[in-house]
């Protein structure tokens, strides 16, 4: 009897396990991948002689699944999968934004908050933590636009005040202009 190496659900390695173990603690079913030192190549275990026959005895059959069914080869298709493939792309930290909107803009606390959060990214990244790196990266990013709103505000209100300004000291000015020489 040879050892046997398979893959989980997970897409894990793990063996190398004799077959009266794999069958006992119900490792494998009809569609997980092994392979021995007999084998070429990783194949399904229901296409291994010697595990089919076990397999037939302890596995009830697969609970059919309309959708992963393909009809035309009329088999389910292998379902595990490699997840590595499926990691998502590191998001940007947005902490030179950040940096930038809280030195430059009026944004001062919404610029420390992004600061912060933007510092958490490439850490929850560096543990596997994707998601919470992808919600701090989102965050830092709302966190900058805030800042570059309230800049926009602060820019258009001294605009505003400057043209205010401008606009009652020239009509004071045409006032004295007026009273200084009010018989000509």
């Amino acid at each position: 009897m040879n050892n046997y190496f398979y893959i989980d659900q997970d897409g894990a390695q793990h063996g190398p396990l004799p077959l009266s173990q794999l069958i006992e603690k119900k490792c494998i079913r009809p569609e997980t991948m092994v392979w021995n030192s007999s084998l070429v190549d990783w194949q399904r275990a229901d296409s291994v002689d010697e595990l089919s026959e076990c397999l037939r005895e302890s596995t009830p059959p697969p609970i059919s699944d309309n959708n992963s069914y393909d009809s035309k080869t009329q088999q389910r298709p292998y379902q595990y999968q490699n997840y590595q493939n499926q990691i998502p792309l590191r998001p940007e930290n947005w902490l030179v934004w950040n940096i930038l909107a809280t030195i430059l803009c009026c944004g001062l606390i919404p610029g420390i908050v992004g600061i912060i959060y933007s510092s958490k990214v490439d850490n929850y990244w560096a543990m596997g933590l994707h998601n919470e790196a992808m919600r701090a990266a989102n965050t830092a990013k709302i966190m900058f636009f805030i800042s570059l709103g309230l800049y926009g505000l602060t820019a258009l209100w001294n605009i505003g005040s400057l043209f205010a300004l401008f606009g009652l000291s020239n009509g004071v000015f045409n006032m004295m202009h007026i009273n200084e020489f009010p018989f000509n």
